[in-house]
């Protein structure tokens, strides 16, 4: 999966547990036990020009004693992204930095929205810890509405499309992705299955993982980089962009659940 999109759905998941429990326990040490952290070398936050913290305990700190009370994944406008010859769809620039239109919306009685910006800051660190990764926050004046599509509807569309692309590919010379699928279909990996918290209801983490494992757009060796020619090229465009949108609507109502089902 994405690493940056999944760095975000993890923040999502256990800082907002964490900011809707009781006070008093230490906020979670995301960054130190999860493969989404991996290759961070560098972390900040900064709201609206200001330090806003260097962990994410510090940084969720700051949330709650600005009357934060939950954070939610927002996906943007994923239509055709335009960048030097383009248009091109959004799935195939997510290999890239900063491509991806998500973002965090914290709420409660402060409003804000908080995105990555990822850049290389030492591509020969020893323990490949080459990124530095810089949360940008700003204040918003009026109360945001989370998205908050049905998770049993949104699993439903995913598995659909999951079927359309796996029949796709074993049908036209692509059956080294039908395992793929089929991993995605059968619930994901324990690697997947880890970006929500166990507080989160069974469907939810299960809808994130299935989506996280059906994530197949990348860079070179991805799906993105399969070719076709004609009415084929056509229907792979199609059933490509519709499990991309499935996909991220389903991380969108896996990581905004309600946390009290």
């Amino acid at each position: 999966m994405n690493g940056e999109l999944a760095q975000v759905v993890r923040l999502a998941g256990y800082g907002g547990v964490w900011l809707a429990g009781p006070p008093g326990a230490d906020p979670p040490a995301v960054e130190a036990d999860t493969w989404t952290f991996r290759y961070v070398g560098e972390l900040s936050f900064t709201l609206d020009d200001e330090v806003a913290g260097s962990s994410v305990g510090s940084w969720l700190s700051g949330l709650r004693g600005r009357g934060a009370e939950r954070l939610w994944l927002v996906n943007g406008d994923v239509g055709p992204v335009h960048h030097r010859r383009g248009p091109f769809a959004e799935r195939y620039l997510v290999a890239f930095a900063g491509a991806g239109t998500w973002s965090l919306l914290a709420t409660g009685a402060t409003t804000e929205v908080w995105r990555a910006s990822w850049e290389v800051a030492d591509l020969h660190a020893p323990d490949q810890r080459i990124w530095r990764v810089g949360y940008l926050g700003a204040r918003v004046d009026e109360p945001v509405q989370p998205p908050r599509p049905d998770v049993a509807e949104a699993g439903a569309k995913l598995r659909d499309a999951i079927g359309v692309v796996r029949e796709f590919a074993a049908t036209n010379g692509a059956d080294d992705w039908t395992s793929v699928f089929d991993t995605a279909l059968e619930g994901g990996t324990d690697a997947d299955r880890e970006l929500l918290p166990p507080a989160y209801p069974e469907s939810a983490r299960t809808l994130c993982a299935i989506a996280s494992a059906a994530w197949v757009f990348g860079g070179m060796g991805s799906w993105n980089d399969l070719s076709f020619k004609g009415p084929l090229r056509e229907r792979y465009e199609r059933v490509s962009e519709d499990l991309y949108l499935a996909a991220l609507d389903a991380l969108v109502a896996a990581t905004n659940a309600d946390l009290s089902a």
